[in-house]
């Protein structure tokens, strides 16, 4: 689903971003150079949510971004927050925004009743 989210950082600055939200069938993967890898829950330009099952010890983190086949980028991020099983990941270099507008067309043409579910 895309929506209106805004990620706070430290910084004074506060920025809005339209983040995808994926169904879980369709999750990216981020593997990290050290090669743990982690579902990602939803995404943005800017901004990463990954899915975790136990403890998360980096604070930052580079690696690919791997959209099931589709793209497949390098990422580099700093944790800003946790929230329960979830790490908010502010990335340095950001997602391309072809990539972004291709991974929602692949979304709204395979995963309406997702979108509709979501909203």
């Amino acid at each position: 689903m895309l929506e209106a989210t805004t990620i706070n950082s430290n910084d004074e600055n506060m920025r809005k971003h339209f983040r995808l939200t994926y169904p879980p069938q369709e999750r990216p993967v981020f593997t990290m150079k050290s090669g743990h890898k982690f579902k990602i829950q939803d995404c943005s330009e800017g901004g990463l949510c990954i899915i975790t099952q136990d403890n998360f010890p980096w604070k930052q983190v580079s690696g690919d971004l791997c959209f099931n086949k589709r793209h497949k980028i390098k990422v580099r991020g700093r944790l800003i927050r946790r929230e329960g099983n979830l790490v908010i990941i502010k990335l340095m270099n950001h997602i391309d925004y072809s990539v972004i507008m291709a991974e929602q067309r692949f979304l709204l043409q395979n995963y309406k009743e997702f979108l509709r579910a979501s909203s």
